[in-house]
């Protein structure tokens, strides 16, 4: 676990984080075992500060020889006190949580400005990475069919709010995943390969399936499993492949929880 500059290994961490694929901001709660005096008191300071909001925060997690990021994103709250003979200290983070609240644009753009560049400016005024912004709006086209404004455009206001109703004008969809953006056609997926979940890969239990045919499943802990990837079902009862819409993942370093709780919707990609 990193906060700012400081670096927490080999303590009990007990996490939860759950992300969706809507642009609201992902969220973590961790705890932490036994900090020494002089780390809770940092850990408090920097709390405390004006810029705790943009306070890195990151955990990475998984098994030996295949870990990955779970959270990455900025520092809410974090508070320590004490629990028996133990200190414990809860952190809570937001994955751009300070940006979508706060940031604004304001910005005129010229006839003939291409889908892209008022969509880069909010991406810019957020603070996060552009991740998969090019390619997803390289074949994306305005709801008259064009793909650049023939009489110029203007955003103004927060940031987050102006870059939904771009994207939105184009079918699009967009989240901040790990401190980068993600752009997704609302009925489509990420094109990379599917996470197979099978009783001897990964799957635990039976996944559920409700009247709108969305399925909710249970799989050990994977950082590959996230919102807008998809899984690939294949059991006595479900088979096929569906997109990741929420993912919770939830773990104890000293204790037997290490799983990720999924919510899917099912589609047909290209992998």
């Amino acid at each position: 676990m990193i906060l700012d500059t400081l670096r927490i290994r080999g303590l009990d961490i007990q996490f939860t984080i759950e992300k969706s694929a809507r642009h609201e901001p992902n969220k973590a709660q961790i705890k932490v075992w036994n900090l020494t005096r002089d780390h809770r008191r940092q850990i408090q300071s920097l709390s405390r500060s004006r810029g705790a909001g943009r306070i890195r925060a990151q955990l990475e997690a998984g098994y030996e020889g295949m870990t990955g990021i779970l959270f990455s994103g900025n520092l809410r709250t974090a508070d320590s006190a004490p629990e028996g003979p133990d200190y414990i200290t809860s952190v809570e983070g937001e994955d751009g949580g300070h940006a979508y609240q706060t940031t604004r644009v304001n910005e005129s753009f010229p006839p003939g400005t291409s889908i892209a560049t008022p969509v880069r400016a909010c991406a810019r005024a957020l603070g996060v990475g552009l991740g998969n912004l090019e390619d997803a709006i390289a074949s994306a086209t305005l709801e008259g069919g064009g793909t650049t404004f023939p009489s110029g455009t203007a955003i103004s206001g927060r940031a987050a709010d102006e870059l939904t109703e771009l994207l939105r004008s184009c079918g699009l969809r967009w989240s901040v995943q790990n401190g980068v953006l993600q752009i997704l056609r609302r009925n489509e997926a990420l094109q990379s390969t599917a996470v197979r979940l099978t009783p001897t890969s990964g799957l635990i239990g039976i996944p559920s399936v409700d009247a709108d045919g969305k399925v909710k499943a249970r799989a050990l802990l994977n950082s590959d499993i996230y919102p807008g990837r998809t899984v690939q079902f294949e059991t006595i009862d479900l088979s096929g492949t569906y997109r990741v819409e929420k993912a919770k993942y939830i773990g104890d370093s000293f204790g037997q929880d290490w799983y990720v709780d999924v919510e899917c919707e099912e589609l047909s990609v290209r992998t």
